[in-house]
């Protein structure tokens, strides 16, 4: 997915918002018209997916664009695989799952529709309807739409995409490297087979 370069510089600002606060994540949504507002979005959630799980996995030497799971054309490296990774190792709920592959999908039909964009009209605005409300109360999420301007569906996906990106930057700082059991090694000792008889030496 190519960004114009207002995404791209939205989406770096968006990133280096506080990890307790959702102000500047606010802010660059509701400046944002509704393509580059779904764009930002699905890319912010998408990087923090990658560092969650770069984060639970064993590590690997190398930055993250050569990581050999997470890295570009890896089994990794796309926002459909992480969500179904981070899901499948428990770093998020099945409903919270569902709730980034709809942002995945509307990402994608943003991508690829040529027309003008409308979040408060179908499509799009059917699936901002099964967006679940990342938050405490009712009354938070109203608040949290009224950040925006009016209840519109369009509105509605800015909130709840906000809300998605605070929840995981505070989780990511949460997260514990998974445990190297090391369950085939400890099992039997583990020698050189000999390349000569095909058997481990004496």
């Amino acid at each position: 997915m190519t960004m114009t370069p207002e995404e791209r510089a939205a989406l770096e600002r968006a990133k280096a918002a506080p990890f307790d606060r959702v102000n500047s994540v606010i802010e660059e949504l509701a400046a944002a018209g509704d393509r580059a507002a779904v764009i930002v979005a699905a890319a912010l959630l998408d990087e923090l997916l990658a560092e969650a799980l770069r984060r639970f996995l064993l590590p690997e030497s190398g930055d993250l664009d050569h990581d050999s799971l997470l890295g570009r054309d890896r089994p990794l490296s796309s926002f459909s695989s992480r969500i179904v990774g981070a899901r499948r190792m428990g770093l998020i709920s099945s409903e919270f799952a569902a709730s980034l592959d709809l942002v995945r999908r509307i990402r994608n039909d943003c991508a690829h529709w040529s027309e003008t964009i409308d979040l408060n009209k179908p499509p799009h605005s059917d699936r901002i309807s099964n967006l679940s409300q990342p938050v405490p109360s009712a009354t938070f999420w109203k608040e949290l739409v009224a950040r925006f301007g009016a209840p519109t569906r369009a509105n509605e996906f800015r909130a709840a995409a906000a809300s998605m990106a605070a929840t995981l930057r505070m989780d990511v700082e949460n997260i514990a490297t998974a445990s190297a059991q090391g369950i085939l090694g400890t099992s039997m000792p583990v020698r050189p087979v000999s390349a000569k008889k095909g058997r481990a030496p004496r």
